[in-house]
């Protein structure tokens, strides 16, 4: 679109921590149309996605080649995320809505109850222990955070129906799918083994001082 620039939100304060094992990145277009091509029954013609060249111009700032910087802004200021919700509640009048990345229905079941119930990730682990590596928290603050129920039981059941209505999913399909045996995205194609080769390119072009 002839951008030069985009703004990120990321901040190493709350999101310095995630062990690999806990996620894939999303952007990879090849596991995404192999999984597509083994399960999807509609076609993907209006799907966004990014070419594994697109994403390294876009994602690592190849010298030469055109590309959109990102900026993230949090990286180099001090930030306090309760703060600064404070700080949206009083001048946008924005309302929390609970616990990180619970902004959606969606995204609140598959944090909150998809992925501890089926895999064992509950990602709050991951996000109170970058507030520690900040300094933001205690440790003994965080084991009494994990105490906290992860789902009342009736927003659960509510979240699980519409989250099911929308993937157009019976209760019987949704309690088969979370009985299959568990994944991981070794199991399908990705691009994988050549991110590992291009980070390795990468960190050789730094060392010879052509990239940043």
């Amino acid at each position: 679109m002839g951008l030069r620039y985009w703004l990120s939100g990321f901040n190493l304060v709350s999101e310095s921590v995630l062990p690999r094992a806990w996620g894939y990145m999303a952007m990879d277009s090849r596991q995404l149309k192999a999984i597509h091509k083994r399960f999807g029954q509609r076609p993907l013609r209006h799907f966004p996605t990014l070419s594994f060249w697109d994403y390294c111009k876009f994602y690592h700032d190849i010298p030469l080649f055109p590309t959109v910087k990102a900026v993230t802004p949090l990286h180099w200021m001090p930030y306090n995320p309760d703060e600064a919700k404070l700080v949206l509640q009083r001048e946008a009048g924005w309302e929390n809505y609970g616990r990180k990345h619970s902004e959606s229905r969606f995204t609140k079941l598959i944090q909150n109850y998809h992925l501890p119930t089926k895999f064992g990730f509950d990602k709050r682990r991951a996000h109170l222990s970058s507030l520690i590596a900040a300094g933001q928290m205690t440790r003994e603050e965080a084991l009494t955070r994990l105490q906290e129920p992860l789902y009342d039981p009736e927003e659960l059941r509510e979240d699980t129906a519409f989250v099911r209505e929308r993937l157009g999913l019976t209760e019987a399909d949704w309690e088969r799918l979370m009985a299959l045996p568990n994944r991981t995205f070794r199991d399908y194609p990705s691009w994988s083994g050549m991110l590992h080769a291009a980070r390795n390119v990468k960190a050789f072009l730094r060392r010879m001082g052509i990239v940043k």
